[in-house]
Formats: structure tokens, sequence, C-alpha cells
């Protein structure tokens, strides 16, 4: 299924940070600085782009090479410090909870916020998500809430938030030539497309600004990392006791 194209106006942004639990969790990116500041905008571009009245930093390696292409698979650099998630680890932080069947008994819930039903789309309330529970009333008519706004009884056990409606989110998931997969449904789904079930595609080039996004994995630096295994091995003990 293809979502339907919606004019162009901006790039997609950041619909979350990271998939990683720790709360010490950092990403270490290498940076160089940019200095020079109030430097004029490029004539060639008309004068309109590369004035930066600041010193700023930029990143100085990225997670993909691109090489200009605008098809075509694209995969991530190795060593890469940010990504889009693969399908199985953007579906694992939505919906395996490590306790589901019990403590210490993992297992999938049907919906990302630790439950196999949804509550409805109402602020404030557990189990609710931006989705279309019979209020969506067309395009233009977004609804897009600021990430976070449902709540914590609304967040993935690992505590994501909005994998459940508001945006669409990509994947890297590679489904049929050039596209790339969608999971998690939007304001203008129905509950069934915010189920573990639910899995479309669409094509990167087309951006569908209002009803998708993505967010990015990483992984934990090694002191996270031990303190994460430090504290499983504290309730693994509390637990034979």
């Amino acid at each position: 299924m293809k979502l339907p194209t919606i004019p162009t106006v901006g790039s997609a942004v950041l619909a979350g940070i990271s998939l990683v639990t720790p709360a010490l969790a950092v990403v270490n990116i290498d940076y160089v600085t940019v200095g020079n500041a109030g430097n004029a905008n490029d004539a060639a571009t008309g004068s309109v782009y590369g004035a930066v009245a600041y010193a700023y930093q930029i990143a100085k390696n990225g997670a993909y090479t691109l090489l200009g292409a605008m098809s075509g698979i694209i995969s991530k650099n190795g060593g890469a410090k940010a990504w889009i998630p693969s399908e199985s680890e953007w579906y694992k932080a939505a919906y395996y909870d490590p306790n589901q069947g019990g403590a210490g008994v993992g297992g999938y819930w049907l919906h990302a916020n630790q439950s196999n039903t949804m509550a409805g789309n109402t602020i404030g309330v557990a189990n609710s998500a931006n989705y279309n529970d019979g209020d969506y009333v067309g395009y233009p008519g977004a609804a897009l809430t600021v990430v976070g706004a449902y709540g914590l009884n609304s967040d993935s056990a690992y505590g994501t938030n909005d994998h459940a409606g508001n945006v669409w989110e990509w994947n890297d998931a590679v489904i049929f030539g050039s596209s790339r997969g969608l999971r998690g449904g939007s304001w203008a789904s129905l509950e069934n497309d915010l189920r573990a079930s639910g899995r479309f595609v669409n094509v990167p080039s087309d951006e569908n600004f209002l009803f998708v996004r993505f967010r990015v994995a990483s992984v934990p630096e090694p002191t996270c990392l031990v303190l994460t295994m430090l504290a499983s091995g504290v309730m693994l003990i509390r637990r034979k006791r």
C-alpha cells in the first residue's frame, strides 16, 4: 500500500531521538568546527545561501554515503554512530516487552503502548495515541502532536514516545525495488495500521511531510553497556532470592 502523495514543502525531520534504553547512553559523533562567522552569501545562489553569522559544529562523517544518489539501495556505513533503524530494531523497540509474560518473561504486544488495545485519541488517557478514531476530517486536516504528548502510559516498554500514531516512521527494510518500510501509522490512520501487523511501504523520494518522519537508532557507549549488564545482574540476583 502506498500512502497518498502530498505536495512537498519541507524535508523529513526527526520524530524521535534514539531507540537506546540506558538514560546515560551517549552517541559520540566526530564534529568539525565551522568558523569565520559573518561570511557573505554565495553569489552563485543569487546571494541567498551560505551566510552564517556564528561559529558552529557539523558532523565530520555521515551514516550513509549517498554520492548524489536519488534512488536505489543505500546501506549504512560501517561504524556509523546513528542510522535509520532496521525493521527489527524498530519493531522490537515498539512492541517487545521483556516482562510481557511476567517478570523476566519476554513477549510482544499488539500495540506499541504495552497493551493489546488502543484506548482512542485522547491526550492524558492511558494507551492512547494520535490516530483516526473517528475524528479524522481529511486533508488538509493535519493534526500532528508534540512528541510525547500522550504521556508515559502510552509509551512502549522501552520508553519510546509515539511509536503508535502521529506520523508513519521509516525503517531500513527494502520491500521491493528501492521502496523502504514504514510502520506505526499516523494521525490519519485507522487503529489497524498501528498494530504490530501493520506494515507499509513508500519510496524515499516521496517526503510526505504531513504523514511521514523518522527516528534514529544508535549503539550505547561501552560504559553504558557495562552499567546495563550490571543492572540486569542485580535484577537476576534479586529474583533468585
